[in-house]
Parts: structure tokens; sequence; C-alpha cells
């Protein structure tokens, strides 16, 4: 599977920037290896950015951190609303055409 790129924020701060190691409708795995990572039960927004230099689309998604591993973290998608659900139609439709940039892999 192709790994996205996302930036986690906090009240429209920047936490961190990784990429998914997995992606679906109820939630996230996003890599953290090597970079501080937010408390269980915080609640995040993810902001992915889909297409190329030319023309990018933003898609963000509530979500809550509901697991830790020593690679990274779980996150639940939260407060689902018609907005959230086309956001990530379109970011699961799409996820095996967009590689990671980040050069980060697990």
């Amino acid at each position: 599977m192709a790994q996205l790129d996302v930036d986690l924020m906090e009240e429209e701060h920047l936490v961190a920037r990784s990429f998914t190691r997995d992606i679906s409708f109820g939630g996230a795995f996003v890599a953290m290896k090597g970079i501080p990572r937010p408390a269980l039960d915080s609640k995040l927004d993810l902001v992915f950015k889909l297409g190329d230099d030319a023309h990018t689309t933003k898609y963000r998604v509530h979500a809550r951190v509901v697991r830790e591993t020593d690679d990274g973290i779980g996150l639940m998608f939260k407060d689902f609303d018609a907005s959230a659900f086309r956001s990530l139609r379109e970011l699961l439709r799409h996820k095996d055409e967009f590689v990671s940039t980040s050069g980060v892999h697990a």
C-alpha cells in the first residue's frame, strides 16, 4: 500500500509531520519512530495533501490517539460529518496513486 504524507495538528499547531502506514474509514496508523508523539487520548487533526505541485487539495479529518507502539500511533477518526466522509472517501480512492515524499520509511 502507498503511504500518505500527513501533518498532525493540535489546535492549529503542527505537532508532527509523518506518513500513514495504514488508513481506513475507521482510523489510521501513523509512523512516529524517532518523532515525539502525542499522548494517548490526544485530539488531533490529520491533514492530508493530495495532488502535485500545480494543484494540491488538503483534506482535514478529526481524530483521537487510541494506541501507541514503538513504531507509531493508532488514531480513531471522530466527529464524522458529511465533509469528513467525503474527504476520507477521496483519500481512500486515491491512496495507491500517491507515494510518500517524506523520505521516511518504516
